[in-house]
């Protein structure tokens, strides 16, 4: 018989079975994911849902904002004046990873093991977990967030054991990619012999977003960060920018690490004297926490820091040698991309002219590690991505509206691509005589800054409660890749019997134009709807979302419960008044951007202004 005062804990596809086990000899399972609890409910197996030990809301914001202060604050303690090199924080250069991959999910259990153990004060927990292989990988902090569901029940104090289950066996680099990488190499030297061109520019961008400016501009030299854009530029392209790629970590040389090595000679020590300081900090925001499983993972950065020194020496080199005249960005700072800032910083140091090229939705929440721009000047979308800029303190004559080039292709297509997307929608298998509602799947993962299973599952069954008070409406819901559309499916196989389809990476634009109606969360979509000509109601953002979604809420029907997004979508199909009110708002909303068609024209002259310092 199982201890009635043991709870299994089940959040993964591979505890089911024991999870059947427990429950079978008595005991009582806690689940964490929707999937796996409604997996659990077909085999009439009853368990603890997450809804019942936390909802969806109440003290998330605080969490939230804890994981990003503890990121942000940390390595700049008085203590911590060490870890630095060439003037670069290295606590700065990761913070992204710890903020984002690292401390939003470990924060995330915290607070569900909080609450556990209020409602179970007598309970010894058991935790299926892998086991993590030392150095499976150089990911900065990828073992600590992969057993951040136990580090979390750690720092609660929870009794708990952990369930083992052996961790798949890792492949070694396929030969395909050793030999891609050394005609990577071999096609840089080839390059490397032709005659160079007026100006150089250094990128870490997508041949797709900056293609369009390369091809007006006949007397640029192109060096990429990535080698995997290469496949994406057709050949006449390749050899008219003389276009090679130089990425850190194809020039880091083994005395390189080692010179960075010996650069971090004393951390380890200064560490041992700073680690009180960072203790007490951390106990002075979260007295009742055990801060153990942080402190091991601060140690660990110490340790990681030989990586970082390295790839500022490289990128120094790699500035040096080639002399760019501008370096082109496709973010400030980049999640695990930690090189987009340092390209930033290292630029600066060099005098180098440095712009960032927004892609996307900009944050503008000054408490978000994204939100920071470390580029020299950034070209926005238009005037109004100015304006938020301005309210976070960036200087006016850094901010550029240029628009986008993502975007230009769209002017003047609606009608055609309208063709485009009814054909894509008879071959998702739905109507294309009859409504359809685009929906944008949010990204969902066990982490603050993402919508959870359960939460995904209510956006869902949101839409649901849409499609039957719609007559005749089908839905179409786009998720961001392939990758996750099976995921997807698992959902939503439960909920529609008929007319939806999921999607993956088809023309966005054109189903957008074929479509009747689109609901998004924080995404490009919001742009690309409006230029479509879509009405948009705005619905699935996290509750604390505030800053980036009052860019829009002036504007957009701006929903939070099931109820108003039923009411706002059901009124967009039935009043064709309320219908063009919203499209026209959505038309005035799009004056403050640059979507003309010219952004590449406006970058162009941008990039020879800026290398000729006229600006």
């Amino acid at each position: 018989m199982t201890d009635h005062n043991e709870l299994f804990i089940a959040y993964e596809p591979w505890h089911i079975e024991e999870a059947c086990a427990r429950a079978a000899r008595g005991g009582k399972v806690v689940c964490l994911d929707f999937l796996v609890e409604q997996e659990l409910k077909k085999k009439n197996i009853s368990c603890i849902s997450l809804r019942d030990v936390v909802d969806a809301e109440t003290g998330e914001e605080a969490w939230w904002l804890l994981a990003q202060d503890i990121a942000r604050e940390w390595y700049r303690l008085p203590a911590m004046k060490f870890f630095q090199y060439r003037d670069i924080r290295v606590g700065e250069v990761v913070e992204p990873i710890v903020a984002e991959a690292y401390l939003t999910k470990l924060l995330y259990y915290v607070r569900i093991y909080t609450a556990l153990a209020r409602a179970y004060p007598n309970a010894r927990f058991s935790i299926p977990a892998r086991p993590i292989e030392g150095a499976l990988t150089d990911d900065c902090l990828i073992s600590f967030e992969q057993r951040a569901v136990t580090d979390a029940a750690r720092m609660t104090g929870l009794s708990f054991n952990i369930l083992s289950k052996p961790a798949a066996s890792h492949a070694r680099p396929r030969l395909a990619n050793v030999w891609k990488s050394l005609l990577v190499r071999v096609y840089g030297v080839i390059i490397g012999f032709l005659p160079h061109r007026g100006i150089k520019i250094y990128a870490s961008e997508y041949w797709s977003h900056i293609g369009p400016v390369m091809e007006q501009m006949d007397d640029i030299e192109l060096v990429l960060m990535e080698s995997e854009e290469l496949g994406h530029i057709p050949w006449r392209q390749l050899l008219a920018h003389r276009i090679r790629t130089r990425h850190p970590n194809d020039v880091i040389r083994r005395a390189e690490m080692d010179k960075a090595i010996k650069a971090t000679d004393g951390f380890a020590e200064q560490w041992e004297t700073a680690k009180k300081e960072v203790a007490e900090y951390l106990a002075s925001v979260r007295g009742e926490l055990d801060w153990s499983p942080v402190l091991e993972a601060f140690e660990y950065l110490i340790t990681y820091a030989p990586r970082v020194i390295a790839d500022i020496d490289a990128l120094h080199r790699i500035m040096k040698e080639e002399k760019p005249d501008i370096v082109l960005q496709l973010a400030s700072v980049g999640g695990r991309r930690h090189h987009f800032f340092l390209m930033a910083r290292v630029a600066a140091q060099l005098k180098i002219p440095s712009l960032e090229l927004q892609h996307s939705s900009a944050y503008i929440d000054p408490r978000v590690v994204y939100s920071r721009v470390e580029t020299e000047y950034l070209a926005t979308f238009g005037t109004d991505t100015d304006s938020w800029h301005e309210r976070m303190g960036r200087a006016r004559d850094r901010l550029i509206p240029v628009g986008s080039t993502r975007f230009d292709r769209y002017v003047g297509e609606r009608a055609r691509a309208r063709g485009k997307g009814k054909q894509l929608l008879t071959q998702c298998g739905l109507d294309a005589t009859r409504p359809v509602m685009l929906v944008a799947v949010p990204y969902s993962a066990p982490n603050l800054f993402h919508f959870d299973s359960y939460q995904l599952a209510k956006f869902f069954e949101a839409v649901q409660a849409v499609q039957n008070a719609v007559p005749d409406m089908q839905v179409l819901f786009k998720c961001r890749n392939y990758r996750f559309v099976g995921s997807t499916r698992e959902y939503l196989k439960r909920l529609f019997r008929a007319d939806y389809a999921v999607t993956g990476t088809e023309d966005i634009f054109a189903l957008l134009c074929a479509s009747d109606a689109t609901v998004c969360g924080r995404s490009t979509i919001v742009h690309q709807a409006m230029l479509a000509h879509t009405p948009l109601i705005l619905y699935g953002w996290k509750v604390f979302d505030t800053y980036d979604a009052q860019v829009y809420a002036h504007t957009l029907p701006f929903v939070r419960t099931t109820r108003e997004l039923v009411d706002t979508a059901t009124r967009i199909f039935a009043d064709p008044l309320y219908r063009e009110e919203l499209l026209v708002r959505q038309e005035r909303f799009l004056e403050g951007y640059s979507f003309d068609g010219r952004a590449s024209e406006r970058i162009v002259e941008l990039i020879r202004r800026l290398t000729h310092r006229q600006i």
